[in-house]
């Protein structure tokens, strides 16, 4: 599950891309947390990371983990696996979170 990007789908609008947050301790919870991926990408270093494109990824179009766009969604708007972040970007995505969260 660690790096998993999950497709999932809003009714009446296009699938999205989004990183899965919260851990298996979660598994019987309703909705989960997530970060939504977007194309659309903006000069946001910290909190944007970027991934590229590819099979692997799943993604069509180079994109980035919005991380100020922490959402909860129904468990059951997730409809699928779309491809993963590599380990680079996942220790991004970590990071950037901790800071977002004030965690750091």
């Amino acid at each position: 599950m660690a790096g998993t990007v999950w497709r999932t789908h809003r009714d009446g609008s296009e699938a999205r891309r989004c990183r899965h947050l919260c851990g298996a301790i979660n598994g019987d919870h309703s909705s989960v947390a997530v970060c939504l991926i977007t194309s659309h990408l903006e000069d946001a270093p910290l909190f944007r990371i970027p991934v590229s494109a590819g099979r692997a990824t799943g993604l069509k179009l180079e994109s980035q983990v919005m991380l100020d766009k922490v959402i909860a969604i129904p468990r059951n708007k997730i409809t699928g696996r779309a491809g993963a972040l590599s380990a680079g970007a996942l220790k991004e995505v970590d990071r950037a979170l901790r800071l977002w969260l004030d965690l750091a």
